[in-house]
């Protein structure tokens, strides 16, 4: 854990976690949809060009203090929980990112 001193003092405490193996991302990813809302689950499906990057990183925050309650909810403010997902495919191509990131969550819609 980082910590850091924000604006006004405030202190920001950064947690950075990578998953590698097979089973833990897919286990993270199979949970993560779960928690989501239809709504959010849809909201990201249809925003997910506007929301990967052109290294296939997917870019996705969720609310902090919803967070801290147990609920997972989809957020564009600042007071968020930033995750960064690499969607690789082969070649590396933010089309083909893109394809693999909706058959990942598209595809496991309720």
């Amino acid at each position: 854990m980082r910590k850091y001193e924000g604006y006004h003092g405030n202190p920001i405490h950064v947690i950075e976690i990578e998953l590698v193996k097979k089973k833990q991302i897919k286990e993270f990813i199979e949970s993560f949809v779960r928690s989501l809302s239809e709504e959010d689950l849809d909201l990201l499906c249809s925003e997910l060009d506007e929301r990967m990057d052109e290294f296939g990183v997917l870019h996705i925050r969720i609310g902090k203090q919803e967070a801290y309650l147990g609920n997972v909810s989809l957020t564009r403010g600042a007071d968020s929980i930033v995750i960064k997902m690499k969607i690789p495919s082969y070649p590396q191509s933010k089309e083909g990112s893109l394809r693999r990131a909706k058959e990942i969550f598209c595809r496991l819609r309720r």
